[in-house]
């Protein structure tokens, strides 16, 4: 143990070895926050003879978890898969794996995706006779999960409704719920709150956790929303032996509901708390820091620290300046060619940042036709495509489940003979009876509901999920998952196609089926339920591949704890980033300011900053002025910074500019743009403009109006004639929304 503890710097040994009460690491970014948790978990099964299976640790990502449990593994022999080193869910997951009676569940409960719940949401939204058209499955789905995550029932958020929207969201909500319990599934964010519940409503089981976890650590503290700040508090109320490592500089899933308040408060809630501050980073040069620090210091609600290290005072950030968003993405590309083709960087050493997804198109494109190998971080899934889909509904029935959205998919694929019609007089009698979908088949097939050759097809079907029923008590996981891909006849149907598209589908199942044989060789003693909870909780960031040299194109949201040799941070623009909608409030500019520093402190080597002076945005081009976020930054640690756009009037709103007719030629004038290693792109000249809003207009940006349905919103955009105006408003609780304000009534307030 000394040994290792010997290759700790004085902050990092200190945070190791206290382990007498409450503790906060404040972690800066590229500090080695991940050695020192790794490190202390050793510590204490070493030094102070705690059982491995007795120390909770919770993550955030499955790759924090994993590269934790593979540490430990490497410095000591233990077996890791029976270790408490989970993500949140994880952990909430074993828990009510545990005591699933207690809530109600039956043992196969199983998780819906994001697909499945908006599924299962549109239909609460129809058989509550509200429009989906007017009422979206997606933003309800995100109204419910903030519920959750604030541990506000179905029930008390019925009670508590006043608006129309909240009243219809509520009524969603317990219709959802009260269906969710009878499908005897859970969704994401049911994980933790249930989890909250069982320990809040039974004593008895906490008390029994109480016993169980001698010491409790946690990563990423400031990314936690009110429902895990309730678990911890939960958990940790007897001993108190808590260790909370994080960054509120870090600090950017608000929309998530993460709370910064709870690690800024962490010394109240927990008496006799030492702080210990990890401020040397291992990762970045003198010149990054320096800049990351210019930027975030702007914010006051925040903890006093600043980073340095030892390494290289390095490079200026670049910043450059393009003519619209397409050669920006081919001044990106430029750049990337010329580091790669000069041998000094590999694809995959270089990572481009968006503050929002719709920036991506552009660079997709321009790198598709520049020939530059790419990921686009956070695209569709490999556990979202709909053959893998499929094939985890058939394992959800394996398992025992009675999951009518899972019954309904294997139902479909491969067609079975049943159609529309047929399922529609089952689910009727399921609903008369109060019974599940199996039981009704089976009461429907006594009747003379059906003709002879519908009933026959729902007895082959019913006779199929019995045999992969009885498969799962004997087979082996990979095997099991084999044999429903030949037994469910899906094997066939995929065969029988051999487009290009089909082949990826076969190759996909393919994938999936070497997955789960993999799985069984990490965990043994894993079984059906186990490998279902092991997908539903694997998250997109954490598939990317180190080995695959593509450039990463990522949101800035997804590039939190990765990092690069270099970065370029696009659309540095006031409206793009900082956002828009987070210009009018205090707390949500603060938050971008943190956003912009997690994208500085990604880069170890090198950091570029575009920015573009006419962007279209809603098919329109909007002129743009630089980022304050650039200001911000001192003129002896970046290049090419200008405090005028190319074009600079004194009209500015909502980051865009008021043009003349004298700034529109010379703007058209410019027909190409010659990168700085000689590669000149021919521009198209563009001859529509941006339209300022009529000066008749009774709506004015700022200005805030009562929807009918969304509650009060404020303007943030005006487009069009006086009497056709096209407005954008921002909602406090629906989020953005574009209204043709002829078609709704807007009640000033």
């Amino acid at each position: 143990m000394k040994e290792l503890l010997s290759k700790l710097n004085d902050a990092q040994r200190e945070a190791v070895l206290y382990c007498d009460g409450p503790l906060l690491i404040l972690a800066g970014a590229g500090s080695g926050k991940t050695r020192v948790l790794t490190h202390k978990v050793l510590y204490l099964i070493k030094e102070h003879n705690i059982d491995p299976l007795d120390i909770l640790a919770v993550t955030f990502t499955n790759k924090a978890a994993s590269e934790m449990k593979e540490r430990i593994r490497a410095l000591i022999n233990v077996p890791t898969w029976d270790l408490w080193v989970n993500t949140f869910h994880a952990a909430c997951m074993r828990i009510l794996r545990e005591h699933y009676e207690t809530l109600g569940y039956t043992k196969n409960f199983v998780i819906y995706d994001d697909s499945d719940a908006k599924r299962l949401i549109k239909q609460c939204l129809i058989d509550c006779d509200i429009d989906p058209d007017q009422f979206k499955p997606k933003a309800v789905k995100n109204a419910i999960g903030r519920a959750k995550n604030n541990l506000i029932s179905a029930e008390k958020m019925q009670s508590n409704a006043m608006t129309i929207f909240d009243k219809s969201i509520a009524s969603v909500y317990v219709l959802y719920q009260k269906t969710m319990q009878q499908n005897d599934a859970m969704d994401f964010g049911d994980i933790i709150f249930n989890a909250v519940t069982l320990l809040q409503n039974h004593p008895e089981i906490l008390k029994s956790y109480h016993e169980k976890f001698k010491y409790i650590l946690v990563d990423e503290y400031q990314d936690t929303n009110h429902a895990q700040y309730t678990l911890l508090k939960l958990l940790a109320k007897k001993r108190k032996m808590i260790c909370v490592v994080g960054d509120d500089d870090q600090s950017i899933y608000k929309f998530r509901g993460a709370n910064i308040k709870n690690i800024l408060n962490f010394e109240k809630d927990y008496k006799g708390v030492t702080t210990i501050k990890l401020e040397q980073n291992y990762r970045s040069t003198k010149c990054i820091l320096d800049a990351a620090y210019s930027v975030i210091k702007h914010n006051r609600t925040r903890k006093d620290k600043k980073l340095f290290t030892e390494n290289a005072h390095g490079e200026k950030i670049k910043c450059h300046n393009t003519r619209d968003e397409i050669e920006e993405a081919r001044y990106v590309l430029s750049e990337i060619k010329w580091m790669n083709e000069g041998g000094k960087h590999s694809f995959k050493d270089v990572a481009v940042f968006f503050r929002t997804n719709a920036q991506c198109r552009v660079f997709e494109e321009e790198f598709f036709k520049g020939g530059i190998p790419y990921i686009t971080v956070g695209g569709i899934e490999f556990y979202s495509r709909a053959e893998i889909k499929d094939m985890i509904a058939y394992l959800k029935i394996a398992s025992g489940s009675n999951d009518i959205v899972s019954i309904k998919r294997s139902l479909l694929r491969p067609r079975r003979g049943i159609g529309k019609v047929t399922l529609d007089k089952v689910e009727k009698v399921m609903v008369e009876n109060s019974t599940d979908l199996f039981s009704a088949i089976d009461i429907i097939c006594d009747s003379s509901q059906l003709g002879a050759g519908a009933k026959k097809k729902l007895k082959e079907y019913v006779t199929l999920v019995e045999t992969l029923r009885d498969d799962a008590k004997t087979l082996s996981i990979g095997n099991l998952v084999t044999r429903i891909y030949n037994a469910s006849g899906y094997k066939e149907m995929l065969e029988k196609d051999t487009s290009d598209e089909n082949i990826d589908r076969i190759n996909n199942v393919n994938e999936f089926i070497a997955g789960a044989f993999q799985f069984e060789e990490n965990a043994p003693d894993g079984d059906v339920s186990m490998y279902l909870d092991f997908i539903a909780l694997v998250s997109s960031a954490d598939k990317l591949d180190g080995d695959d040299n593509k450039v990463s194109l990522i949101t800035l949201h997804k590039a939190k704890g990765l990092e690069y040799p270099i970065v370029f941070m696009t659309g540095m623009e006031e409206g793009i980033f900082p956002h828009a909608n987070s210009m009018h409030e205090k707390e949500e500019l603060e938050e971008e300011r943190r956003l912009c520093y997690v994208g500085i402190t990604r880069a170890k080597e090198k950091l570029f900053m575009t920015h573009a002076s006419s962007r279209r945005q809603y098919n329109m081009p909007s002129f743009q002025r630089p980022s304050r976020f650039i200001d911000d930054i001192p003129d002896e640690l970046i290049t090419g910074k200008s405090k005028k756009s190319v074009f600079a009037t004194a009209s500015v709103r909502q980051g865009q500019r008021s043009f003349t007719n004298k700034d529109r030629d010379k703007f058209n004038k410019r027909s190409f743009h010659e990168d700085p290693h000689g590669q000149k792109f021919q521009k198209k000249v563009v001859n529509t403009f941006f339209k300022e809003s009529p000066s008749g207009s009774a709506y004015k940006v700022g200005k805030s109006y009562l929807h009918p349905v969304f509650g009060k919103g404020k303007v943030t955009r005006v487009e069009g004639s006086t009497g056709n105006e096209k407005l954008t408003l921002f909602f406090p609780k629906a989020g953005e929304k574009k209204i043709m304000a002829k078609y709704v009534q807007l009640v000033p307030c």
